[in-house]
Parts: structure tokens; sequence; C-alpha cells
């Protein structure tokens, strides 16, 4: 391998690196993280920068269908997870990852029990 393949493929890992990187700390502030991707790959080191000081958004995540709700939403609009006041997420009332709303009725099973 002659030194000027190695330097270019020490640039493309730190390419990538960088990339991640600014995904990552935008993710972390509630930014698109694929967008942010691309630009730490078109701007290594300096998307970087801009990805840190970016402002929080006022947004958070569900922990069940990991999608980005507003930060007062107290049910998740996609999955219908539950949400107490504070912001930390409460389980369902069920242990199951989808409700269900037919707790009245019995099931096919207890029927014939």
């Amino acid at each position: 391998m002659t030194p000027e393949t190695a330097y270019v493929v020490v640039a493309i890992i730190l390419g990538f690196f960088f990339a991640t990187a600014t995904a990552k700390a935008a993710r972390k502030k509630g930014a698109n993280a694929t967008l942010w991707f691309v630009v730490g790959l078109l701007l290594p080191g300096l998307g970087l920068i801009i990805a840190l000081f970016l402002e929080e958004q006022w947004t958070k995540e569900c922990p069940r269908c990991v999608h980005r709700i507003d930060l007062h939403a107290l049910v998740c609009g996609y999955c219908g997870h539950e949400f107490i006041r504070d912001g930390s997420h409460l389980q369902n009332r069920l242990s199951g990852r989808l409700p269900n709303h037919n707790l009245d009725r019995p099931t096919e099973i207890q029927k014939l029990c």
C-alpha cells in the first residue's frame, strides 16, 4: 500500500468518525441525525462544532416507538404510549407492548374455561 492510499483510507475513516459524532451530538439536541450525518461528512470538524452548539429542541423521544414528539405531550400520537406529567414515561396499564382496550370482555380462552 502506498502512502497516498493510506492517507486516503485514514481520511475516509476520520470523515465517517466526524460524521457519526456530528449525528450523535445533533440527535442528543433533538435534531435530525441523518441530516447532520451528511453535514458531518461534507464539513468534518466544522459540522461537529456547529452541532455541539445547537439549541436544544423542545421534543422528547417516545421509548416505545422512538418517534420525536412534543415535549409536553402526555400521549404519543404514533403508538399511544402514555407519559406522566414530569416528562418521564409511564408504563402501560398492561405489561404488553400494545394497549388492550377490551379489558372488560373475556377472551376466547376465558370463555372456554
